[in-house]
């Protein structure tokens, strides 16, 4: 097999780690692990995985099931870039690229200012008046472990915890900088020592994924996802922050966001646009430094296209693995307090919330940055998200024809406008004079107080004269009620009905079920053939 060159260019991973003036400063990489790659084979290639290992002379040592991608062993005589110019060549691998490294980020601080200016800024007193957190309710730190002796961290921590650099039980902190990150997201509160933490009573997972030098590679902190996500974490903290891209730590981000984990990720200290990781990732909150201004601090990222949210992270207290409390600055400073944020919106609302819906509470209800638009939404608000309402659109689950014959379609034609319908043929009803079509479609409200619900839907008809007739199930009466009637179109049309009086009455207490019915019907008398097209169907549900 012929090789082809490839030439990588490779973006700084990580900007230089500043630490505290009483402690050694990290230094500055770029490097990845210099004999391993990561590798994501395709099932069914002409090359089997064990013959492409075989070839280059490599051993698996780590699979990571949950995404596919396998960590792999390098003979001394194979480098990094030729490794990954074979197994791209094979037409059943996915990708392969390095195992990258990355670094804490915060920046140097040698000022100190009043106590957690941060936390009162974003209104963590008024909102601990509506939940202090629920300790099930738990923040996985990926970071450098903690000191569990700390005052702030001793009896905060949940057993489970893993240190992947030196690849045993004990994620002690041997850096700092994890223990300073996991006290402003959860540290010990009302405790009369130490400081507040944003999470208040909700619980630590410590999982070390950075060395003693604050750097660790992709594939501790892809590892440590997997562990928070496997030991029931509703929060992932990650203030960390890589220079290049990577498809196996976007599918790890992705697994644990589709298992209703919210990720925070600091976006990085360099003071410029340029996109970080994890935090760039779509199922990434991407979190911007903030000042005691809600100005951007010079050294944070910035980029409306993709720093999500700003937090306070200029001479910020939190504890240190030497026992001390310091004031730090960083964009890992203000993570944490999104991740704490987090975790009281679950405490807030429940477990099951969807991850979806606690972002959406974070990044709506913020406030204004000044210095211009540098992030898309604003600086968190922590009141605001636990008293204003959300939305959340809910697809049907389920369809049942009730009235002609089903043609064509599944469920999943309804969750897009995108002219992909289900079809269905009328019925012609004798005792009424009249031909119908009509389908009964189920969904799951969310949780919480319903203030209003809106249906939307977009059909049409291939015959005429017909009404479009659209219904929803009242649950007080147990019976169902019209909503919208209209004539039936022969061409595609939206229709949304909003209801803002008593919306509850739509939404089963126990189950939360929703039900709508939408129907054809026509007066004619010769009743010619005719199908009825549902192309989309949707509920948008606001509540507290």
């Amino acid at each position: 097999m012929k090789l082809k060159a490839l030439i990588l260019l490779l973006v700084a991973l990580l900007l230089p780690i500043a630490a505290l003036a009483q402690l050694p400063g990290a230094k500055t990489s770029n490097d990845y692990v210099p004999d391993e790659v990561l590798v994501k084979f395709r099932s069914g290639g002409v090359y089997t995985e064990r013959m492409a290992h075989m070839m280059v002379g490599a051993t698996v040592v780590q699979e990571w099931e949950f995404i596919g991608v396998q960590r792999v062993k390098l003979p001394k005589s194979v480098s990094v870039e030729q490794a990954i110019t074979f197994y791209s060549s094979l037409r059943n691998v996915e990708f392969a690229e390095p195992n990258y490294i990355a670094h804490a980020t915060f920046t140097p601080n040698d000022t100190f200012w009043n106590l957690q200016w941060g936390a009162q800024r974003i209104q963590c007193a008024p909102a601990w008046d509506i939940t202090q957190g629920d300790p099930s309710i738990v923040i996985a730190i990926l970071d450098t472990g903690v000191q569990f002796s700390n005052p702030d961290i001793a009896g905060k921590t949940v057993s489970g915890g893993w240190d992947y650099a030196n690849n045993d039980s004990d994620p002690s902190d041997d850096n700092g900088h994890g223990t300073n990150v996991a006290g402003i997201a959860a540290a010990a509160t009302n405790n009369n020592v130490g400081i507040a933490g944003v999470g208040f009573n909700c619980k630590i997972l410590p999982i070390k994924v950075l060395n003693a030098s604050g750097s660790g590679t992709y594939g501790w902190i892809i590892s440590g996802i997997d562990r928070a996500r496997q030991q029931g974490a509703k929060v992932i903290n990650m203030s960390l922050a890589g220079g290049s891209p990577s498809s196996s730590l976007e599918a790890a981000v992705n697994a644990a966001w589709n298992a209703g984990i919210v990720l925070a990720a600091a976006a990085g200290n360099s003071g410029s646009t340029q996109q970080m990781y994890p935090a760039a990732y779509v199922n990434c909150i991407a979190v911007g430094a903030s000042d005691q201004n809600d100005r951007r601090a010079s050294f944070s990222q910035y980029g409306s296209s993709w720093v999500d949210v700003a937090a306070p992270g200029v001479n910020i207290a939190g504890p240190w693995n030497d026992g001390n409390w310091y004031y730090v600055s960083g964009t890992s400073q203000a993570c944490p307090h999104v991740a704490g944020q987090a975790a009281l919106i679950f405490s807030r609302f429940g477990a099951s919330t969807p991850a979806a819906t606690v972002r959406q509470r974070i990044e709506n209800n913020t406030d204004p940055v000044q210095g211009g638009q540098w992030v898309a939404k604003g600086r968190i608000n922590v009141l605001r998200s636990l008293q204003g309402q959300s939305t959340q659109d809910v697809l049907p689950s389920s369809f049942t024809v009730t009235r002609g014959a089903l043609i064509a379609g599944s469920v999943g034609r309804l969750h897009s406008n995108d002219g992909s319908a289900i079809q269905v043929q009328a019925r012609h009803q004798i005792e009424v004079a009249a031909a119908s079509v009509e389908i009964e479609i189920v969904g799951t409200a969310p949780s919480g107080t319903i203030t209003q619900i809106q249906f939307k839907y977009d059909g049409r008809t291939s015959g005429t004269p017909t009404r479009q007739r659209i219904e929803l199930f009242n649950y007080q009466t147990s019976s169902w009620e019209m909503v919208d009637e209209r004539d039936g179109p022969m061409s595609d049309q939206t229709v949304i009905v909003t209801i803002s009086s008593n919306p509850g009455r739509f939404v089963q207490s126990g189950t939360r079920q929703m039900k709508a019915r939408i129907g054809y019907h026509d007066r004619g008398v010769t009743f010619p053939s005719w199908d009825g097209y549902y192309d989309w169907a949707i509920w948008t549900v606001t509540f507290q």
